[in-house]
């Protein structure tokens, strides 16, 4: 995990990240505190790139598919921060030429088989909470109470769930056709002798082909990063921001979908957006920890909706059936008063602490929008030092502000090397200020 912010107004945009980077192998987990996490993005243009999640994209460092970018489009400039934002993630996909073919087909296999493992494991593991309760299967039953229900469960959710993008409908038609016989193959490895109807194996056909193009809540995207770009295009006159969650690329087709979109303007002086681990932030933006508010409004409501049937069940000269009437009008009158309550609470931390602190961020100049970014991943950080958690956010924090003229300027940067010992390395980059470590 990490901490990261972009804090925008009307002048510019300043992004910090801290450079903690978590290493998942088979014997664990090792915790790195130097990994760089914001980039230039353009050698010409105020526009950056800030990364989360996952440190390599389908194993290559996101470093090196950034620089390969900015190698490949030079000087060229476009119009709008979207533009760019559109041009990388069509980098990514349609004109990948860092991924190899074999290694997007390694993807689909490797995908499919962890897919149809977890479905089996929840088959597995009803059957195991039915024999627990000394219940005896027949084959009709293992079918009907077991593999039917939890397909279509799973099914159910994947249909349920729309395309990040218009237009891959026909894409999964593609897909299907092309990939329909292996996504066979993976099923009848994992699931064997299941018995499974033609009926269910047609479900989980669909599903092996949705998970290359939906995102889905029962599914944990280890291997997900959040990629945000940030700057000016050559027609912006205020900052703008776009993040996606990307998650790997196959049959030249890459899994994304938006997650922020701001865009400064006359009606949107300015924005704090924070990534990754963001609860100080809020807490910093609301006035209270969220998770500790969160607390206050279930237990609040919970309180509050005890309180009909405590005080119905001592009126006597209501029969039974009078009562169970009037509790259940009490209690849709409780759930309208504490959602009316909930909403004046959030109404007075908008117009009391958030506004008010976004109204200065408004009027910030560059070098204050710098050091309040900063200091927001710095919270972030000294919270995970001080608690039992892992250290997960951490080691220097590097901070950028862009601007429509001065362009990307480096605020706080670390380097892997000495510069005073690589003199000739600065020398022989043609472009001083876009120094090529960044």
């Amino acid at each position: 995990m990490t901490a990261q912010i972009g804090i925008l107004n009307k002048e510019a945009i300043a992004l910090a990240s801290d450079s903690a980077v978590t290493m998942t192998q088979a014997g664990g987990q090792k915790i790195f505190s130097s990994a760089n996490k914001i980039f230039a993005l353009s050698k010409a243009a105020p526009v950056a790139f800030m990364v989360s999640g996952k440190a390599m994209f389908m194993d290559v460092p996101w470093e090196t598919i950034v620089k390969l970018y900015r190698d490949e489009r030079g000087e060229e400039k476009f119009e709008r921060l979207e533009d760019y934002a559109k041009d990388f993630l069509d980098f990514l996909g349609a004109r990948n030429i860092f991924i190899p073919a074999e290694i997007q087909e390694e993807c689909i296999s490797d995908t499919l088989i962890s897919l149809f493992s977890l479905i089996r494991g929840e088959c597995e593991k009803s059957v195991s909470e039915l024999i627990a309760e000394g219940k005896v299967l027949s084959a009709q039953e293992l079918r009907d109470k077991v593999f039917t229900k939890v397909i279509e469960e799973q099914f159910n959710i994947w249909e349920a769930e729309t395309f990040p993008q218009e237009n891959l409908q026909t894409k999964t038609e593609d897909f299907t056709k092309k990939y329909e016989k292996r996504i066979r193959e993976k099923i009848n490895a994992i699931f064997e002798k299941a018995p499974l109807e033609e009926q269910l194996a047609n479900k989980l056909v669909k599903i092996g082909v949705y998970i290359f193009f939906k995102f889905s809540k029962i599914i944990t995207h280890s291997s997900e990063s959040e990629i945000v770009i940030a700057g000016f295009g050559e027609k912006d006159i205020f900052p703008s921001l776009r993040s996606y969650y990307v998650e790997f690329v196959v049959n030249n087709h890459l899994k994304f979908r938006k997650h922020n979109t701001t865009d400064i303007s006359f009606n949107l002086p300015s924005s704090i957006v924070p990534f990754a681990q963001r609860e100080m932030v809020d807490m910093f933006m609301r006035g209270i920890d969220p998770s500790i508010q969160k607390v206050f409004f279930e237990s609040g409501f919970k309180i509050l909706s005890q309180l009909p049937d405590l005080i119905i069940n001592e009126v006597k000269c209501l029969s039974p059936e009078e009562k169970e009437k009037t509790k259940a009008n009490f209690k849709n009158v409780v759930k309208d008063i504490f959602g009316a309550y909930a909403e004046d609470i959030k109404r007075y931390q908008k117009q009391k602490i958030t506004n008010r602190i976004t109204t200065v961020v408004s009027m910030l100049p560059k070098d204050e929008l710098a050091a309040m970014a900063e200091t927001l991943v710095n919270i972030t950080s000294f919270k995970r030092r001080v608690s039992t958690q892992a250290e997960t956010v951490g080691g220097p924090i590097d901070v950028v502000v862009i601007s429509k003229k001065d362009g990307l300027i480096w605020i706080k940067r670390k380097h892997y090397f000495d510069k005073d010992l690589n003199f000739q390395y600065f020398s022989n980059w043609r472009c001083i200020q876009n120094d090529p470590t960044q």
